[in-house]
């Protein structure tokens, strides 16, 4: 009889520490499913960031290309602004040569 009781005892021990190894076993499970959302949050923040990082390369290489178009206008217009100095400079001293000739024949 104690036999009986002491296995009973023993029967219901085990079974209480199963209990608590399922309860256990369900809250891991729980945060395993937090963990795969945060996860799943994550990669989704990242594949933005990503994205983000690709358009703003590609934006700043447009830029890059930009700037030296602009930069070479801007020479090339300084360039053409002295080409154009140095001719009417030239025209001016075509002219004044010229009245200078004909003041010196008079």
């Amino acid at each position: 009889m104690q036999l009986l009781e002491t296995n009973e005892r023993q029967i219901a021990e085990r079974n209480a520490a199963v209990e608590t190894i399922m309860t256990s076993v369900i809250e891991l499970q729980e945060i395993f499913k937090e963990i795969h959302v945060l996860v799943i949050d994550q990669g989704t923040l990242l594949d933005r960031i990503d994205y983000n990082i690709e358009q703003a390369s590609e934006k700043i290489g447009g830029a890059v290309k930009e700037l030296e178009s602009a930069e070479k206008h801007q020479k090339n217009s300084k360039v053409m602004l002295c080409i154009y100095l140095l001719l009417v400079l030239c025209a001016s001293m075509a002219v004044v040569l010229v009245i200078k000739k004909s003041m010196q024949k008079k």
